[in-house]
């Protein structure tokens, strides 16, 4: 099965932002307990979530750069999104 994953990106006026998605099967079925993580090689950095009983998994205080959001479910692919571009004042919905 292909674990999907559905993105929406919030930005405060501050230097940071909060990446908010939630993590789906195939059929659009919640997946809790995903293991999310945001990488980025530049900063040498990565910041790890779980989904909730809900599917929904949030990234508080993602500064702006090129990020590779890598989801990971028993029984599922790995889901990955390479070069996921965020920056300051910006809303965008991944799906």
């Amino acid at each position: 099965s292909l674990l999907l994953l559905t993105a929406v990106l919030t930005f405060a006026q501050g230097v940071t932002s909060t990446v908010t998605g939630t993590v789906v099967d195939p059929n659009g079925a919640a997946v809790p307990g995903a293991q999310c993580t945001l990488e980025n090689r530049a900063m040498q950095t990565s910041l790890q979530a779980r989904s909730g009983a809900d599917g929904i998994v949030t990234f508080p205080a993602v500064n702006a750069g090129s990020w590779t959001l890598v989801v990971q479910a028993p029984g599922f692919k790995v889901y990955r999104l390479a070069r996921l571009s965020i920056a300051a004042s910006e809303n965008r919905s991944l799906g």
